[in-house]
């Protein structure tokens, strides 16, 4: 039997020129073919040595193509059906043009240590073969694997101008097959008739079925050993196209790289454990972008100083996080996520913007890998819940990952640090959306993990709300305020200055007052609530969901008293927040939390005093602390 090409024809519905599978990839298309093809083979290792992938591009007599004049004639056809629409000309006479020249770029990416391409001969459409060939979204991964749409197979193509791929095998079952494959347009048979092709083309055996042997493809470049072969013809990658895919291993493989279990070769460029700290400062120290994150998360890998710290997540897996926090380097300030493969998956921020640190996040154990596998789109860069078969546990699992791994960075961060930084007032969100912002769509949940020194707001305005010790908020009135002395230095009260006469005071400033019968201005109203002290180093750090630290200085000692939280909304007024339990870390006794708040004794002063408290709160807020002494 000859061997040729197969068109095979339309059931109704013609192909045209946009192919959505194939445009999706035209953005980045070098970058894509080394993220697809590294990481399927990747997933098909089949021994503990690493996995080598080559990518080698060559120049052959435009005659040795596979079915040569077959699909020449092909071009034309399409080119005759398709001659009222600019765009599908312009496309189809590019590809003309590329088969007509007398050698055509043939780009071979070829793996070992692998178990090649399974069940090239089976009837059934999961196959790994069928999945890449002649079934549409017919991917079988799962776990830990690298994919799960089936939509990566359509990278070679957009690195086609012919739209021309052969695949080729030889796998751990010691079966041979290859196989040609085209993805262009439906074009008419013969102008005496209406019929179309269907836009699918096989080169192969009838059926759409592999053959064992193609000469055409073991004259290109021959395979003896197992694993797996892809020939793009018509290859259309610039001149830097080496470059890029370096650059495309680096950012999106370093960590199977530097682990030793993967191995790439670009004509003569080797990317391994063994090259890698050359090939990081040849290719991404001092630059921006993807390449100073690769470099970020280069000496989160390579440093002494990086911290690994793991905890198991409900029974998936394990969640392994690595951080290095150190102020000699330009580090991203963000944190890789990924699956136990090691390919990157994208990069959070808003972390914290005071701590020099990078991190990695790894999720480890197939049950892990596989559920949040799910909530990925066919880019495999971000985390979208509404891809979740459970939107709700899907939201509270990704919540509960990002305040623990925040909250270890901020931890690190309070105990490496040499000094505090303040950022008042200010209130970060965590957004657990891979690289793409879209108001419309919802990535992942928003979350607020505060490491803020606070300090205690002087207000402008006396109008506002105070609090009880019970916990009650009080609205200032007339009534409240009582005659008093302004601008005593020994002053603990708020006040403003009646001015005489009828003259209305427009600004209210706030001052330092007593109360005082005989006085001339008003201040306001003792309330029986203690006298607020003035703290220093006033920090709060956030370690879980409503579950705060909370550290300050008083200058003298406090025998008893308690600590009331505040919410400060945008019209700056501030509300009560409920605290429904706290512990003592250091420096305090704490009796209760009635009303609210935490009422404690025996701070010594100018020592450390830290607790932690959880509150009743789940929003996003500024916080205010005020301390009173009884």
């Amino acid at each position: 039997m000859i061997n040729k090409w197969d068109f095979t024809p339309s059931s109704g519905q013609n192909k045209g020129i946009a192919d959505g599978n194939i445009e999706q990839f035209k953005g980045s298309i070098i970058t894509s073919l080394a993220r697809e093809n590294c990481q399927n083979s990747l997933d098909a290792a089949i021994s503990d040595e690493p996995v080598q992938v080559y990518f080698q591009l060559k120049e052959i007599d435009k005659y040795k193509v596979p079915g040569y004049h077959e699909y020449k004639e092909m071009i034309e056809k399409s080119i005759d059906t398709w001659k009222d629409s600019n765009k599908a000309s312009k496309v189809l006479k590019k590809a003309l043009d590329t088969i007509k020249k007398d050698t055509i770029p043939v780009l071979i990416i070829s793996d070992y240590e692998t178990k090649g391409i399974e069940g090239p001969y089976s009837t059934s459409l999961t196959s790994p073969w069928a999945s890449i060939t002649v079934t549409d979204g017919g991917a079988t991964k799962s776990g830990n694997t690298g994919g799960s749409f089936g939509i990566g197979k359509n990278a070679p193509y957009a690195a086609s101008d012919l739209r021309m791929v052969f695949y080729r095998t030889y796998n751990k079952n010691n079966e041979k097959a290859a196989q040609g494959l085209s993805r262009f347009v439906s074009f008419k048979y013969n102008k005496s008739e209406d019929k179309f092709s269907s836009g699918y083309g096989y080169f192969g055996n009838d059926n759409q079925k592999p053959i064992q042997n193609i000469e055409a493809l073991d004259n290109i470049d021959s395979r003896t050993k197992v694993g797996s072969d892809i020939f793009i013809f018509g290859f259309n990658g610039e001149d830097n196209w080496r470059q890029e895919i370096v650059e495309a291993v680096l950012t999106n493989f370093l960590i199977p790289i530097y682990e030793n279990k993967l191995e790439v070769v670009v004509d003569d460029i080797e990317i391994s454990s063994l090259t890698l700290n050359d090939l990081i400062k040849d290719y991404v120290m001092d630059k921006k972008g993807e390449l100073n994150r690769c470099y970020s998360n280069y000496l989160v890998l390579t440093n002494e100083n990086t911290k690994k710290i793991t905890r198991d997540f409900y029974g998936l897996g394990t969640l392994e996080l690595s951080i290095l926090i150190d102020s000699q380097y330009s580090l991203d300030k963000k944190m890789l996520v990924t699956r136990k493969t090691g390919m990157k998956l994208f990069h959070k921020s808003k972390i914290s913007k005071t701590i020099p640190f990078s991190a990695i996040l790894r999720l480890c154990g197939d049950e892990l890998g596989e559920y949040f596998l799910e909530l990925e789109p066919p880019t495999h860069d971000a985390w979208e819940l509404d891809r979740a078969s459970n939107k709700q546990e899907a939201k509270e699992y990704i919540n509960e990952i990002e305040q623990w791994c925040r909250a270890e960075v901020l931890k690190l961060g309070a105990k490496t640090s040499t000094g505090d930084v303040s950022v008042d007032g200010l209130s970060e969100n965590l957004a657990m959306s891979g690289s793409k912002d879209s108001a419309n769509k919802v990535d992942a949940l928003s979350i607020t993990i505060d490491d803020l020194k606070i300090v205690q707001n002087q207000k402008s305005k006396v109008s506002g709300k105070f609090i009880s010790a019970t916990g009650d908020d009080i609205n200032k009135s007339k009534k409240e305020k009582v005659p008093g002395r302004l601008d005593d230095p020994n002053g603990t009260l708020p006040g403003i200055r009646k001015p005489k006469g009828e003259k209305t005071r427009i600004k209210k400033e706030r001052h330092r007052a007593v109360a005082d019968p005989e006085g001339k201005d008003l201040v306001v109203k003792p309330q029986e609530n203690g006298e607020r002290k003035e703290l220093e180093s006033l920090r709060v750090i956030r370690t879980g969901q409503q579950k705060y630290e909370l550290i300050f200085k008083i200058s003298k000692n406090v025998s008893s008293g308690h600590i009331c939280i505040l919410s400060v909304g945008e019209n700056n007024r501030p509300k009560h927040v409920k605290v429904i339990s706290s512990t003592a870390i250091n420096n305090i006794t704490i009796s209760s939390n009635e009303s609210g708040n935490i009422f404690f004794s025996n701070i010594s002063g100018n020592d450390k005093t830290k607790l932690s408290f959880e509150i009743d709160e789940k929003r996003n807020f500024a916080m205010e602390v005020e301390v009173y002494e009884h």
